[in-house]
């Protein structure tokens, strides 16, 4: 899996338990909500692929003639 993917499939997730978060009727545990999203953003291969891409690494700027 890319990097770009990991990432991607991370903001997929986090945008899962946001609508959740939205969609469930009251009372939201808005605690609970932010450790799951915290979850995912802190897993290992997230952070490596974030910091990855931020680095450049991986992406390429192309000059064509």
């Amino acid at each position: 899996m890319t990097d770009q993917e990991i990432v991607l499939r991370a903001c997929t997730e986090l945008r899962k338990i946001a609508a959740e978060y939205i969609i469930e009727p009251d009372p939201r545990d808005a605690e609970i909500t932010m450790q799951q999203m915290l979850s995912i953003l802190d897993r290992r291969d997230v952070v490596a692929a974030a910091e990855r891409l931020s680095k450049g690494y991986g992406l390429r700027v192309v000059k064509i003639d």
